[in-house]
């Protein structure tokens, strides 16, 4: 028997679906993932405390949340447990979604948002209804960040049905 080599990084991929989840926010509330079945989900995770893509990643998502939520994307963050809102995004802002606290960064590795040292990355996912991966940037293994207009993108292509559960998503005629 030969020994397979494990990457982190093969977790989550396109097509997949999300690894099961249950954090608390900053305002201690519990997320869960099962509780977010039907919602298209933009998560965003970031690195440890001060990374500049992570600030980057931030931005971006901030500066099209009116047209995510038309979309029907509901934005998550994802922080080390050390995390502070107003630290990650830029100083004395906070971030205006929920930011979940990943205690050791458990989140992090099962997402595959992590550098080759097993270190808290930025990263995006975009998921369907159906929580599968629509989606994803690791910025440990140097994808490139998407902009806003990228994530909008993302969020569009699973506007017809979801394969999985067969619910009918009726697109907007201003997308087209």
């Amino acid at each position: 028997m030969s020994a397979q080599l494990f990457s982190p990084f093969d977790r989550v991929l396109p097509g997949k679906p999300i690894p099961e989840f249950s954090l608390r926010s900053t305002t201690n509330q519990r997320i869960r993932s099962a509780d977010l079945i039907g919602h298209r989900l933009v998560i965003v995770f970031t690195g440890k405390p001060g990374d500049r893509r992570s600030r980057v990643l931030l931005s971006r998502v901030r500066s099209a949340i009116p047209a995510i939520e038309q979309e029907g994307g509901l934005i998550l963050a994802v922080a080390p447990v050390a995390a502070d809102t107003g630290f990650i995004a830029e100083p004395g802002t906070s971030v205006p979604f929920p930011l979940l606290r990943d205690v050791a960064s458990l989140a992090h590795r099962q997402f595959g948002a992590v550098d080759w040292s097993g270190e808290p990355a930025s990263a995006l996912f975009v998921t369907d209804p159906c929580q599968r991966v629509i989606f994803r940037a690791l910025t440990g293994l140097d994808e490139p960040l998407p902009t806003a207009a990228d994530i909008l993108t993302f969020l569009r292509m699973d506007q017809l049905t979801c394969p999985t559960c067969g619910a009918l998503i009726v697109p907007r005629r201003e997308a087209w």
